[in-house]
């Protein structure tokens, strides 16, 4: 197509020089290398490379954005990105060096330099050529046609990736500062009242509206509160009395980036664009002006909470008459408490304050003047990055602070449940009682329970795995408690305890002497506190007899007869300790072999052979079998990958036939899937060297691994 269009007609980058080259005309035999000359000039990133997570981020992008069909690519160059991203390639992209002009043309012509087989690639901690890397895959060089150059550096897939990115910690921030604020709010006496949820529908902002009922959730059943609920003092100090206005108005920010966030995403950003068979569009939407302008947005909002987290801070630390010492010490003077952290937190509040000048009012043309304003994009991520890492820190201070305050002022009343649970979670970190020592392992662990899921930290070390079942059962009832208190109109509560989960748990009279095999945290009721009435419509019924009602109900199928049904969760499939590198990685496999079962249908062989039905002739295995799934093996095995030595984890797979999942026998699979689901694993998840296949019935196994 692109053949017919150039001929005879100026094509931007396609028969022409780039940026202010533009006026200089290619000839129809240098036009290839047209294309492979830019990738090479433009690879001219530098720094630290990025993480992997923001690359496979660019290169979905990259894949989304051709999806549209107006980029005029070649189909070998989106399948190549495919390949990468399915055979975890990651490209070596430095972060900095580009304008967000033209495109992110740096960190974009890195990834194309790998593609080509001309760039560099991160194994493990080691970074190697994509030559070697792509010969190793079996995976040819991406030879590059008339516009697959410039359109693989072309776009706005770097910025849109580090937008992506810092929108999830701004949701984050948010989320903990008003948990943290709450624990402020109920150590520092302040008062409750002000967040009552009908003060702040009198204003309309929907971010003011969720911070004010996070709060008062957070600090109801406080018996601190109740105690001083008749005292003198009305109007606290903005940065408690005001936390709905301000995190809410930063919460609304983030509301809004995330609008244009996806916009961006679902955007076309190449020129020229392909409008038709004899059309070409010429655009700037390579520019990345709304980006920019987007992140600097969430920049302000961001260091916005770092610094009214700072002035609690601040208020803890100058000490009242009657309610702290100064800086928190327990012995004033001999002792300076947490001085020095508040001060700590207040640097990082004055970094982010510079931090935060918006880069997108900056501007430097380039291209001998070409691209004479440009947005700074990726600036504008690269910065809002760090100021969220500071604020991080500054909340994980405020709450060691917030928890002192509260050690040293409750006076053994309790706190409300909400931040009775923020203080659980950090009881065996801080070393409260201790007086004067060194701060910075406890900000670093506090904030490592702000940053990364409780759920890892609770199981740390912990291997049996009904005791694994009773802390997650137990988390969820937590965490559940604690959101419904934000529902103030609801009296029943829907669960799906099926029938198998009572006889396991021997929880009723109706299991008669059943001896119990595993805990559910769904049976035995609900507690008291809850004031829920509870609704088990199916709890009667075995799994095929639930799957075949979804059916009768007009449910999607696919939803019916999803693996695992309701099936162990994947912390019960990881065998020993339970990590977030662990789960990651069961994840992955689990992905692989259940797309593989969807994909390979049945045939009139394989009933001959014995390994299906005729009945399921036409259907895939996935349809076929009863439940499947990966389980993640507490060993390491050596292997090899291409020519390198490897030393790493295994994972089994389980697949069974059942029709009450009382009793289950081992699926019986074409030894051929069996072996591409192997030979995927291993490929495609960098981290395991092995599979293995289980094959015991039930009983005397259970369908899962415990």
């Amino acid at each position: 197509m692109l053949e017919n269009l150039s001929s005879g007609k100026t094509i931007y980058g396609v028969n022409t020089g780039f940026g202010r080259l533009s006026q200089i005309k290619i000839e129809k035999q240098d036009q290839s290398k047209l294309q492979l000359n830019l990738v090479r000039s433009h690879s001219a990133g530098i720094g630290k490379y990025l993480d992997a997570g923001i690359v496979r981020i660019i290169m979905a992008l990259k894949v989304l954005n051709y999806s549209h069909g107006y980029s005029g690519v070649h189909p070998d160059t989106v399948n190549q990105l495919v390949k990468f991203i399915n055979n975890e390639v990651l490209p070596a992209v430095p972060e900095k060096g580009s304008v967000g002009a033209s495109g992110d043309l740096a960190q974009l012509a890195h990834i194309a330099s790998s593609l080509i087989g001309e760039g560099k690639i991160i194994r493990g901690k080691k970074v190697v050529t994509s030559k070697n890397v792509l010969n190793k895959l079996k995976i040819k060089p991406l030879k590059l046609r008339q516009k697959d150059g410039i359109s693989l550096v072309n776009g706005t897939q770097y910025s849109t990736a580090l937008a992506i990115k810092s929108l999830s910690n701004s949701l984050q921030i948010l989320d903990a500062a008003d948990a943290i604020g709450s624990l402020s709010v109920e150590s520092s006496l302040s008062s409750r009242d002000t967040f009552k949820p009908i003060i702040h529908k009198l204003k309309k902002h929907k971010g003011q509206i969720v911070s004010a009922k996070n709060i008062w959730a957070m600090t109801e059943g406080s018996e601190i509160v109740n105690s001083h609920k008749d005292c003198d003092v009305v109007q606290d100090p903005y940065s408690f009395r005001c936390i709905p206005h301000i995190h809410g108005a930063c919460r609304d920010a983030v509301r809004q980036s995330s609008e244009i966030i996806n916009a961006e995403i679902n955007s076309v950003s190449d020129n020229p664009v392909i409008l038709g068979k004899s059309k070409v569009g010429f655009s700037g939407h390579f520019h990345a002006e709304h980006i920019a302008i987007t992140l600097d947005h969430m920049a302000i909002a961001v260091a916005e909470i770092g610094a009214i987290s700072e002035r609690r801070i601040h208020y803890f630390m100058k000490g009242a008459e009657g309610r702290f010492n100064p800086f928190l010490a327990k012995n004033p003077g001999l002792e300076s408490g947490y001085m020095l952290a508040h001060v700590t937190a207040s640097a990082l509040v004055s970094e982010n304050k510079t931090l935060a000048h918006p880069a997108s009012v900056d501007s430097i043309p380039t291209s001998g003047g070409q691209e004479d304003l440009v947005s700074m994009a990726p600036w504008s991520g690269l910065k809002l990055l760090k100021i969220q890492e500071n604020v991080f820190t500054i909340l994980a201070i405020e709450l060691l602070i917030a928890g002192a305050a509260f050690k040293l002022n409750s006076k053994g009343l309790k706190p409300a449940y909400g931040t009775g649970m923020l203080l659980k979670e950090i009881k065996d970190v801080v070393l409260y009682n201790e007086g004067d020592r060194e701060l910075n392992t406890e900000i670093n662990k506090l904030k490592d329970i702000i940053v990364y899921r409780k759920i890892f930290k609770k199981l740390k070390g912990v291997i049996d795995p009904e005791e694994k079942r009773k802390i997650i059962g137990a988390l969820f009832v937590e965490i559940f408690e604690g959101e419904s208190k934000k529902f103030t109109d609801v009296a029943w509560l829907a669960q799906g305890t099926i029938y198998p989960d009572i006889i396991e748990s021997a929880g009723t009279e109706s299991a008669g002497a059943a001896k119990k095999i595993k805990s559910h945290h769904n049976v035995g009721g609900l507690p008291d506190k809850l004031a829920l009435k509870l609704l088990e419509p199916v709890k009667s019924l075995f799994k095929d007899e639930v799957r075949q009602l979804g059916l009768e109900l007009g449910l999607r199928k696919d939803l019916v007869n999803r693996h695992p049904f309701p099936g162990p969760g994947l912390g019960i499939r990881v065998i020993g300790e339970v990590t977030s590198e662990k789960v990651a990685i069961l994840q992955k496999a689990d992905e692989i072999l259940l797309e593989l079962l969807k994909t390979q249908i049945i045939g009139k062989g394989d009933v001959s052979k014995g390994l299906a039905m005729e009945d399921n002739i036409g259907k895939s295995w996935y349809e076929a079998t009863a439940q499947a799934f990966c389980v993640f093996l507490p060993l390491k095995t050596v292997g090899v990958k291409g020519d390198d030595r490897s030393y790493d984890w295994v994972i089994a797979i389980r697949i069974v036939n059942s029709t009450d999942f009382m009793t289950a026998n081992s699926a019986r699979l074409p030894f051929e899937l069996i072996e591409l689901i192997s030979s995927e694993i291993i490929n495609k998840v960098s981290d395991v060297s092995r599979v293995v296949l289980d094959i015991s019935n039930k009983p005397p196994a259970t369908i899962e691994w415990e």
